[in-house]
């Protein structure tokens, strides 16, 4: 599952924390899984430094991005207790 595989790689980058979620939706390719439950899309949101995020994202894009569907975008944040986050 494609989560796992994020999942290495955030941890691979020392990530401790980041939040998965269970996603549904139509696109242009339909309704993904035609309702079969094993079948989620997943969204992962994540809150780091943007040296860290730039390695996660060449890293996300050059191992997974020909196997799977991903969208991922990135904003400025402002967080309580900074020294938190990678």
């Amino acid at each position: 599952m494609v989560q796992n595989k994020v999942k290495e790689i955030l941890e691979k980058y020392k990530v401790t924390g980041y939040t998965f979620y269970k996603a549904n939706g139509k696109g242009e390719g339909g309704i993904r899984g035609k309702g079969l439950p094993e079948e989620n899309n997943v969204k992962i949101e994540v809150i780091l430094k943007e040296k860290t995020l730039e390695k996660i994202v060449k890293e996300i894009t050059k191992t997974l991005f020909l196997d799977f569907i991903i969208i991922y975008y990135v904003s400025d944040v402002k967080v309580a207790r900074i020294e938190k986050y990678v």
